[in-house]
């Protein structure tokens, strides 16, 4: 699309951008077998990762001083990268995860054995490959594999210093006390972020039940409310025929409309209950929608029989079930005749 302004010729590239988006979105899109909001997001964000690093991997490759040695550790490294990634576009996730991880956290040890020949003052660049494990750990993993990888992060460094180095441990204390300062920060940080996740999804999973509630409720406002209206209107042109024949008659239907109306009321008050009911008893939850249907109906009789243990048996009802067990009864009455 090209938009003409005042002489000037302006190219719209916005199609270019959403087919772009569009096909990174296809790329990175995880397989139907990842169920589940967050696995799904983190699924995304490592096929992300593996499209990133191969590139990266292959520009370093013939960048770095390890292009002037026999061994291709990053050319590999980029090969292996993209396997990974063709795993998470099939049902392996959680393998190509497991490797991803391990394989980010021990990387820095196998370039200082198999590259170049490393001094102990490089290590500020080892302690950089070590936090970056540890923050692809939090966004991709759990709290408790940060831990892991922290430990493994620990006795990588000893073991690189000691054995490689010849260090003695007492030389590099405050190397250590780095590594266990930084696992700490990342472990919080990865913590904070899995509580927060957490309380996204319970507020999502809050609102979709809010909404079908919502939904059921405006189909019980346009059938109950419809049905209870001329329920008590017939009612009430009843007891003007009967009110100079039968006072019990009237009564009665006065008592029926009665009965209609406070369901009414009940139904449009539901939703100033809260959310989370406290934990009823079954059958006596069932009895008091029956006892309020016979007080509605005068010809319904409802007979709960029920064993011991499901007499015993509770649990958190909805705002909704109520109205529930109330179009049961009703159904019952208008439809199910006398026997």
């Amino acid at each position: 699309m090209i938009i003409k302004l005042e002489g000037c010729q302006i190219t719209d590239h916005s199609g270019f951008l959403e087919k772009a988006k569009q096909i990174l979105s296809i790329l990175i899109e995880p397989h139907q077998s990842v169920q589940g909001t967050r696995k799904r997001q983190q699924s995304r964000l490592l096929s992300s990762f593996l499209l990133l690093a191969m590139p990266i991997f292959t520009f370093t490759q013939f960048t770095s001083e390890l292009v002037l040695f026999s061994t291709p550790i990053f050319l590999g490294a980029s090969f292996i990268v993209f396997l990974l990634y063709m795993g998470t576009r099939a049902k392996y996730y959680d393998i190509v995860l497991f490797i991803a991880l391990s394989g980010i956290t021990i990387l820095p040890t196998i370039i200082f054995l198999f590259g170049a020949n490393w001094q102990p003052s490089d290590l500020p660049r080892l302690m950089i490959w070590f936090l970056v494990a540890l923050i692809a750990g939090a966004l991709l993993s759990k709290t408790r594999i940060v831990l892991i990888q922290g430990i493994a992060m620990i006795f990588t460094m000893t073991f690189i210093l000691t054995v490689i180095f010849g260090i003695p441990i007492e030389d590099f204390d405050s190397h250590i006390g780095t590594a266990v300062v930084v696992t700490f920060f990342v472990l919080v940080a990865s913590y904070t972020l899995e509580q927060n996740v957490k309380q996204v999804e319970q507020r999502t999973n809050e609102i979709t039940r809010k909404q079908r509630e919502l939904e059921v409720y405006t189909q019980l406002l346009r059938h109950d409310l419809r049905n209870d209206l001329q329920a008590i209107l017939g009612l009430i042109e009843l007891a003007e025929l009967f009110v100079d024949v039968s006072t019990e008659k009237v009564k009665e239907n006065l008592s029926q409309s009665m009965s209609l109306g406070s369901r009414m009321v009940q139904l449009l008050h539901v939703f100033s209950m809260p959310l989370e009911q406290p934990e009823t008893n079954l059958v006596r939850h069932i009895e008091e929608a029956a006892q309020e249907a016979q007080r509605t109906h005068s010809d319904l009789k409802i007979k709960i029989s029920s064993g011991n243990e499901v007499s015993k048996t509770k649990f958190t009802a909805s705002r909704l079930l109520p109205m529930v067990w109330h179009n049961i009864f009703r159904n019952a009455a208008q439809y199910a005749g006398f026997e």
